[in-house]
């Protein structure tokens, strides 16, 4: 045989198979190699002495006849798709190869023919999810390609398919899933279902970004219903990471009721003078400071009686 330089593929055949080997040849120098009918790796087909002239002829449409003709099928149909790919003809390789069962070669033809719907659909047969979601997206169908996300574990993608779709229930079970209670809570807490948006800030750690926040958030949640005690502690450790000065004055006033309801009068007189510091004539928070510093001086007199009775 007489090659120039360059990649090439040899074909060998016998009665009743062909077989080819890649060759590379650099140089003009002779060489001598082999290609082994044997090795069932390097065959095209076997058994099917009928289509070994065509297909070393290069009449691809009669091997593959043939091969069909003795129930071959498969092979058939991939050397109709090799043939029709190198004609240039794509819809017909693309056919042949999924008659082929090749689906991801079949796949990626009709992509480049723009055949978006037909390539997602079997990117999604050939278990290539992340290829079938992208796909269905640009072709337009949202349905499909979120259900095909979140079978690729694409959860972000699959989440924003979801949000264009409104189905919230499974933006929050997807951010839950994977591992974002933060987001989670707020898309529970929008949807209107609180003991979940609870249950989710309960779960995010200390050290997220945005710590202060979930603590804000989850004492007024706990605050709307009724655990006090605990709305109180939440929205304490919030003020405390961001600092008083950077929170709304509807947020210390909110905290200093809480204070008042569990009677630490003390603490809620320090919140609500934080509050006039900032606004002289916030709400009623100088009728709350007057009414606590009574309170304090009624106590402190109170006290005061008892200790000179005793002493008496």
């Amino acid at each position: 045989l007489y090659a120039g330089a360059g990649e090439h593929v040899i074909l060998a055949g016998t009665d009743h198979c062909v077989a080819e080997r890649a060759v590379l040849i650099e140089t003009l120098e002779p060489m001598s190699m082999q290609v082994d009918v044997g090795d069932a790796a390097a065959l095209v087909f076997s058994d099917c002495p009928a289509a070994v002239a065509p297909y070393l002829e290069g009449d691809y449409a009669g091997a593959a006849d043939a091969l069909e003709a003795t129930g071959q099928v498969e092979v058939a149909n991939r050397i109709r798709g090799e043939f029709h790919q190198e004609r240039g003809d794509t819809r017909a390789a693309a056919e042949a190869y999924q008659a082929a069962g090749d689906l991801t070669q079949s796949a990626q033809l009709r992509s480049s023919e723009s055949d978006l719907e037909g390539s997602a659909e079997l990117w999604d047969e050939a278990g290539e999810f992340a290829k079938a979601a992208a796909a269905y997206r640009e072709a337009g169908d949202v349905v499909c390609a979120a259900r095909t996300y979140e079978s690729a574990y694409d959860y972000a993608n699959a989440i924003d398919c979801y949000r264009d779709l409104g189905e919230t229930e499974k933006v929050i079970t997807l951010l839950e899933q994977s591992g974002d209670p933060y987001e989670a809570a707020l898309e529970a807490s929008d949807a209107g279902q609180l003991d979940r948006a609870i249950h989710n800030l309960q779960q995010v750690d200390q050290r997220h970004a945005y710590y202060s926040e979930v603590c804000r958030r989850l004492g007024c949640l706990l605050a709307d219903r009724g655990e006090t005690d605990l709305a109180a502690e939440k929205l304490g450790e919030a003020l405390e990471i961001a600092g008083a000065d950077n929170a709304s004055l509807e947020e210390l006033e909110r905290y200093g009721k809480l204070l008042e309801e569990l009677g630490r009068g003390g603490d809620a007189l320090t919140v609500y003078e934080k509050i006039r510091r900032r606004d002289l004539n916030y709400g009623d928070v100088n009728t709350r400071i007057e009414g606590l510093r009574l309170e304090t001086q009624r106590a402190s007199s109170t006290g005061g009686l008892g200790a000179g009775a005793a002493a008496a």
